[in-house]
């Protein structure tokens, strides 16, 4: 009765086994690391891009960012897509209208203030000159005159208070509606 069969091999055969072995081994590191390398440099090169792409829209965010710190309002982004960064373009313009329409307000109030309060300060310096220049006889029409625009001055200043406090007030509600304290 048999119960096996015993496969010997030759010497010379297990030493052309190991050279294949050891050539396949060789060849098989050599494709891995020729394959890492192609795909690491793909990936990296593809990194580069992306980032560059990506970072694109909020480098020209920060430059205009930079140009309205220096008080330049005129400043827009162009809104080339319609996700996150699309959206912040849009809003970051809306705000860049509110703010230049805004220092315009500012710049014409301001305007505005400067010419009510020179009226009445040439009116009264023009009466103090009359009287110091004798073309006033009668000092104390000159005072009453002085007086009204010294009037005139304070109701000026009031209104300008008046429209600080409610401005204050109104961006003070504001805030608190934006931030959800109400």
């Amino acid at each position: 009765s048999e119960i096996g069969n015993m496969l010997v091999r030759d010497i010379a055969k297990q030493d052309s086994i190991s050279r294949k072995e050891i050539m396949f081994r060789q060849r098989g590191r050599a494709f891995l690391l020729i394959s890492f390398a192609i795909a690491g440099g793909g990936a990296l090169l593809l990194s580069v891009f992306f980032t560059l792409f990506l970072s694109r829209p909020l480098k020209r965010m920060k430059e205009a960012v930079v140009t309205m710190a220096n008080r330049d309002f005129s400043v827009r982004l162009p809104v080339t897509s319609h996700d996150e960064i699309g959206s912040l373009s849009e809003s970051f313009n809306f705000m860049a209208e509110a703010l230049e329409r805004e220092e315009a307000l500012r710049k014409h109030l301001t305007s505005n203030i400067a010419h009510e309060l020179r009226t009445p300060l040439s009116i009264m310096k023009a009466n103090v000159e009359a009287m110091l220049d004798g073309v006033i006889k009668d000092n104390a029409s000159g005072i009453r005159n002085i007086e009204m625009e010294v009037e005139k001055l304070i109701s000026l200043v009031q209104g300008i208070e008046d429209i600080t406090k409610a401005e204050a007030s109104f961006f003070l509600k504001k805030d608190y509606v934006m931030l959800g304290l109400r």
